[in-house]
């Protein structure tokens, strides 16, 4: 359900973490799931809301995701902007990846049978198969490696 403003976003998807708190047998659905957008500014303006939210807790069969879009120099917003000290200040966690390989290697990986020592598995990318190899220097294995095509 997209919000009118990032406020009133934000206060909308909080419930999607309340849904344990109902009484028992209400509930019409097994879980609800929130993601949150807003740039910079909005999330200066939400961090009441997502303070509240953080500190009223979720249940096992709710949650959100705030996303924040970041204009580091300004180049498409009145002001320059960084939003993970805003969410460290609210208590949520954040992660900020620095590069593709970082969120690659968060990705399930897929074994393949009867595949190489050397070969991981699978993963995928872009909606096709990479395979994800184990780089191995002088008998000591050192990481992996993905070829990615960006």
């Amino acid at each position: 359900m997209p919000g009118v403003n990032e406020e009133l976003a934000a206060t909308s998807i909080w419930g999607t973490q309340q849904l344990g708190f109902a009484p028992p047998g209400t509930n019409k659905f097994d879980g609800v799931f929130g993601i949150w957008y807003g740039k910079g500014p909005g999330v200066d303006r939400c961090s009441d809301v997502f303070k509240h939210a953080n500190m009223a807790g979720t249940t096992p069969w709710g949650g959100v995701i705030a996303v924040a879009g970041d204009d580091h120099v300004a180049k498409s917003s009145t002001a320059a902007h960084q939003s993970d000290h805003i969410f460290k200040a609210c208590g949520l966690p954040v992660f900020f990846p620095s590069t593709v390989q970082e969120i690659l290697d968060l990705r399930p990986m897929a074994r393949l049978p009867h595949a190489p020592a050397y070969l991981l598995g699978m993963i995928d990318v872009r909606g096709r198969g990479v395979p994800e190899t184990e780089i191995v220097l002088y008998g000591e294995s050192i990481g992996t490696g993905v070829a990615v095509q960006v």
